[in-house]
C-alpha cells in the first residue's frame, strides 16, 4: 500500500508492505528413524519513502530509505536433493537500505543526447541470507549482521535515432559486521568471528558493461527496422572462499571476466515480422557461474517472431 504525491519540483512517496510466507517438509527423525512433520510460517511489515526534486530542468536528485525483508526461496530452505543441501531453520532476512542519486541530462550540438546517474547505497542487514560451499554440497545460511556500501554509475549517450551507447559499473563493499558468533552448545559462551569485517565470499565486487548500438528504418526495406549491438561485459576476479582463511597463493579464486556479445535484428511490415540473431562469448572466453562452475562457451541464438494480428 502506497500514497503519492507531487508538487512543483518534488515527488514523494510513502509505502508499506506485508511479508507473508509458509512452507511445510519432513525431516527425518534421529530418535524415531521415522518422517517428523516441519512448518514454517514468517509474516513482517516493511516500509519505506522515496523522494525526488529536480534541481534544475535537467538535474535530478533522488533520495529513498526502506525497511525491508526477503523470505527464503523454498529451494534455500528444503534443498533440490542434489548439490543443494535443506536448512529448514533459514530466516528470512531483513535490512534497513538508504539510497542516494543524481541523474543530469542534456542536449549538446546537434541531436546529441547525454544522460549521467550515480548512486550511492547502504545496506544494513540482519540474518543475511548467505549461499555458503560445504563440500560436496552447498548450503544456505543466515550470517547475523551484514553491512553493504556502493556505487553505482551510468552513461548513456544517443544521435538522433541511429546511434546509441551506454556504459554502467558497480562497486560494492560486502562484509560480515557480526562481532561474535553464537554458542553451538547450550549455556555456551558466544565465540569471537574471525570474519568480522572480511569481505563476503562468492559475491563479484566490482562488475560492468558496456553497449554500443545502430538502429535504422526503412534502410532496405519500407517499413523495416534494422538494429545491431555489441556488448561487452567484465567482472573483476573474487574470492570463492573467505579472504582472511587460508593461504592466499593457494586461494579458490573467480578469475576476472570479459567477454563480448552482438545481436543484430530485423523487423519488417510495422514489427509484423521478425528475425534477430545473436553470438554470445565471441571470443569464446573462460566465463564462470557461482562456486567457479564454468558457464557454456561461444553460443549462437536465432529467434522469429510473428504477430498474427497487428
Amino acid at each position: 500500500m502506497g500514497w503519492m504525491t507531487k508538487y512543483d519540483r518534488w515527488n514523494a512517496t510513502v509505502f508499506g508492505k506485508m511479508y507473508r510466507m509458509t512452507g511445510k517438509t519432513y525431516e527425518t527423525n534421529p530418535y524415531t528413524t521415522g518422517l517428523e512433520k516441519v512448518s514454517k510460517d514468517f509474516t513482517e511489515f516493511g516500509y519505506g519513502t522515496a523522494a525526488t526534486y529536480f534541481i534544475l530542468s535537467k538535474l535530478q536528485a533522488k533520495i529513498s530509505y526502506e525497511h525491508t525483508y526477503r523470505l527464503p526461496e523454498a529451494f534455500e530452505m528444503f534443498g533440490d536433493g542434489q548439490e543443494n543441501s535443506r536448512n529448514a531453520d533459514l530466516k528470512p532476512e531483513s535490512s534497513h537500505n538508504f539510497n542516494l542519486g543524481v541523474m543530469y541530462e542534456f542536449d549538446f550540438l546537434r541531436d546529441n543526447t547525454l544522460q549521467t546517474e550515480a548512486n550511492f547505497l547502504f545496506r544494513d542487514s540482519k540474518d543475511f541470507i548467505h549461499k555458503e560451499l560445504k563440500q560436496p554440497s552447498m548450503r544456505y545460511l543466515n550470517l547475523g549482521k551484514v553491512q553493504t556500501k556502493g556505487i553505482e554509475a551510468n552513461v548513456k549517450y544517443s544521435w538522433k535515432n541511429l546511434i546509441d551507447a551506454g556504459a554502467n559499473a558497480t562497486y560494492q563493499h560486502i562484509t560480515d559486521n557480526q562481532k561474535r558468533t553464537p554458542s553451538q552448545t547450550i549455556g555456551g559462551t558466544d565465540n569471537e568471528n574471525f570474519n568480522y569485517k572480511e569481505k563476503l565470499p562468492n559475491i563479484p565486487y566490482l562488475f560492468g558493461n558496456l553497449n554500443l548500438g545502430f538502429n535504422k528504418h526503412d534502410m532496405w526495406i519500407k517499413r523495416s527496422e534494422f538494429r545491431i549491438d555489441y556488448f561487452l561485459n567484465y567482472v573483476k576476479e573474487y574470492y570463492l572462499s573467505w579472504p582472511s582463511l587460508g593461504i592466499k597463493d593457494s586461494k579458490d579464486e573467480i578469475p576476472r571476466q570479459l567477454s563480448h556479445d552482438i545481436a543484430a535484428s530485423l523487423s519488417l511490415q510495422n514489427g509484423r515480422y521478425n528475425v534477430s540473431v545473436e553470438c554470445n562469448n565471441i571470443t569464446d572466453e573462460e566465463l564462470y557461474d557461482n562456486f567457479k562452475l564454468p558457464k557454456p562457451g561461444r553460443a549462437f541464438n536465432i529467434k522469429l517472431r510473428y504477430y498474427i494480428n497487428k
